[in-house]
């Protein structure tokens, strides 16, 4: 609580969302006190903690002259801190506009550091900061050169341009803040990057140990390929070889087919042929046969006398011959 110790409320630029809380830091440098910021009911709370302090000193006891005590010890314990910038107008338009800023503050102007300063707390940050001990006086220097370098240049951009720009401490300070920052990003990033990078190494070599495994496998599977791939070839020659002489045998057997039916056709034709001759010989053999039933021994032996005889009976001869004996 701030009337048991000294507190420190420090407003800067970036605190400033409207221009009226302004009025209010206004009223506590010129008065102690915003007006009408605690009601009635709460002021009681507020200054009881002082009520033994008060009688101790023998203290009037009346609200007035409580409340009046109260404020008195904030005064006293509460330090207030502004830090602005110069730059432009607006500090110049705040003062005017509250005039407590100017009246009720001392003003305490930030002066550019000297480089043994700079250097100093560059190194104060980076003391923290894992640096090879041969890279420590190179970055430090080149933090410092690069605030120099700014102000310097902010002089010829004045001059050139008529347009300010300040490099201040605390830009200095946000130069370092950043530095490191960065350099720990950066950091993470390349452990990141060594990261993945022994990674990516590692499924190589446990890819290349595979690789060799399967690439010996391989050249047995191969031979193993390679002479089932001669036995298939023998099987497949002396598949087209049976192939071979089944076509030709399939083509033996056709054209034996194609015989056996001109030769059935033949048949069939010399069969029917043969069936008219004999329906046309039979009424011949029936006459033969009755002509046979009339024939004497004495007509056989005259027939054997004959030399040489006719053609009849030479026929009827055939016929009777046929007939008996197949």
């Amino acid at each position: 609580m701030v009337l048991q110790k000294p507190r420190t409320f420090l407003f800067t630029d970036a605190h400033v969302a409207e221009e009226g809380f302004l009025e209010l830091i206004n009223n506590v440098l010129t008065i102690g006190m915003v007006p009408a910021l605690f009601p009635e009911e709460e002021k009681e709370g507020l200054i009881s903690p002082l009520d033994a302090e008060m009688q101790r000193a023998k203290l009037p006891a009346t609200k007035e002259f409580r409340w009046a005590y109260f404020v008195k010890r904030a005064r006293e314990n509460l330090h207030i801190i502004m830090a602005m910038s110069p730059a432009g107008d607006t500090l110049r338009v705040r003062c005017r506009n509250f005039p407590g800023l100017v009246s009720n503050t001392t003003i305490d102007w930030f002066f550019p550091w000297p480089i043994e300063a700079l250097t100093d707390v560059a190194n104060h940050f980076l003391e923290e900061v894992e640096l090879p001990v041969d890279c420590r006086t190179p970055v430090t220097e080149h933090i410092t050169g690069v605030h120099l370098g700014v102000q310097k240049y902010s002089l010829e951009f004045k001059e050139i341009y008529k347009r300010a720009n300040f490099s201040t401490p605390k830009n200095y300070l946000d130069f370092i803040t950043n530095y490191i920052k960065f350099l720990k990003d950066r950091r993470k990033q390349l452990d990141n990057s060594v990261s993945r990078l022994e990674g990516g190494l590692a499924t190589l070599e446990s890819a290349a140990a595979d690789t060799k495994v399967l690439s010996e496998e391989l050249a047995v599977q191969n031979a193993e390929i390679a002479e089932k791939k001669a036995d298939v070839e023998i099987i497949i020659e002396s598949v087209n070889k049976q192939t071979e002489d089944a076509n030709e045998k399939a083509a033996i057997a056709e054209k034996t087919e194609r015989e056996l039916a001109v030769s059935s056709k033949e048949i069939a034709k010399v069969a029917s042929e043969a069936e008219i001759a004999v329906k046309a010989a039979v009424p011949a053999l029936e006459a033969a046969k009755e002509a046979l039933k009339n024939v004497k021994s004495t007509d056989i032996t005259e027939i054997a006398n004959l030399g040489q005889p006719p053609d009849a009976i030479r026929h009827v001869c055939t016929i009777v011959f046929h007939f008996f004996f197949n």
